[in-house]
C-alpha cells in the first residue's frame, strides 16, 4: 500500500526542514567557506530546497525567511545532477 503525505504531514515536515535549514545557515556563518564541512552543509541546504520544491512547488519557499548567512549558499547547478 502506497502512502502519500497529507497536508498536515507536509506542513510538519516543512516546519522541521525550516528549523534544520536555519541551523545550517547559522553554521555556514562561522565555517570557512571552502571547508569540506561548509560544502556538505550547502549540499544539505540545497537538498532541503529540493524537497521544499516537491512539497510546495516553490524553489524559494524558505528564501523569504533566509538567515543572513544565506548569501554563502550558491545556487544549485541543475546541470551537475
Amino acid at each position: 500500500m502506497r502512502r502519500t503525505l497529507t497536508k498536515t504531514d507536509a506542513l510538519q515536515l516543512l516546519t522541521s526542514l525550516s528549523s534544520g535549514r536555519a541551523a545550517l545557515n547559522d553554521v555556514l556563518a562561522v565555517l570557512p567557506p571552502n571547508s569540506g564541512t561548509a560544502h556538505l552543509a550547502r549540499l544539505v541546504v540545497s537538498n532541503i530546497d529540493d524537497l521544499a520544491t516537491l512539497l510546495t512547488g516553490d524553489r524559494l519557499h524558505f528564501h523569504d525567511a533566509a538567515r543572513p548567512a544565506s548569501h554563502l549558499i550558491p545556487p544549485s547547478d541543475t546541470n551537475s545532477r
